[in-house]
């Protein structure tokens, strides 16, 4: 076996390692670094090693870089990564979310929500050198639309579930998934905390994620194509 194929199958194996402690601990606790180190691996190791055994030849995507040469420094430093976060290699500060407490925080949800929405229509009038910082405040909504999940007001939760319908269309409108997916992650990790789902509903609801992502990809550059190409006002029409 050649080292080229060791440091892709430790990799592989590693980032399988991940998802099964990433599965395990949903509905106990909040996996957002377990979460952090899969989509890592995901972008690191399983992407790239797709890419060698089927090259797509695109500019942005093609690995330049012979594949014994990436892994032999990417899966080394991917397995120090997950020895602080899986293995405890190093002790660090784990937080821990009394979920039942977010109800009494609904105002400030509420408020960070606010801040959310503004600079979300606000970002396309502020000067160019403020477009990050506009991006990091208008994504504010999401955070606060996870307090007001919890709320007791029907009125905020209402409002939950029009944040989750306007990132989607948000996603349709500007043909870019990355924040609809990772988004709906985070939201799919504070209701299993909330409601404690089994472990088949856990695997049903994830496969049927990993059906729509796989199924996402496969449409995803004729989509863009599309609305990119100039096709406004029919993203949805487009993309059913």
């Amino acid at each position: 076996m050649s080292g080229m194929e060791l440091w892709t199958i430790i990799g592989l194996l590693v980032v399988l390692l991940t998802f099964f402690v990433f599965i395990n601990s949903l509905g106990k606790t909040l996996p957002v670094l377990e979460f952090m180190l899969l989509v890592a691996g995901l972008q690191w190791i399983v992407g790239p090693f797709v890419e060698y055994n089927y090259p797509s030849k695109h500019f942005k995507y093609y690995m330049y870089v012979e594949e014994s040469v990436y892994m032999s420094y990417v899966v080394p430093a991917y397995l120090l990564f997950s020895g602080v976060i899986l293995f405890r290699l190093f002790p660090y500060f784990k937080a821990v979310f009394p979920i039942w407490s977010f109800s009494k925080y609904e105002k400030y949800g509420f408020f960070i929500f606010s801040i959310g929405f503004i600079f979300d229509f606000l970002g396309g009038f502020l000067p160019n050198s403020l477009n990050f910082f506009s991006f990091i405040l208008s994504n504010f909504k999401y955070a606060g639309a996870i307090i007001l999940y919890f709320s007791n007001d029907r009125r905020m939760k209402i409002l939950f579930i029009a944040s989750i319908g306007y990132l989607f269309y948000n996603s349709l409108r500007t043909a870019m998934f990355h924040d609809f997916i990772l988004w709906s992650t985070f939201f799919y990790m504070f209701w299993a905390l909330k409601h404690k789902p089994s472990r088949r509903l856990i695997l049903l609801t994830l496969t049927l994620a990993l059906v729509f992502v796989g199924t996402l990809q496969t449409v995803k550059a004729t989509f863009r194509s599309e609305v990119w190409g100039g096709v406004l006002g029919e993203q949805i029409h487009i993309f059913y």
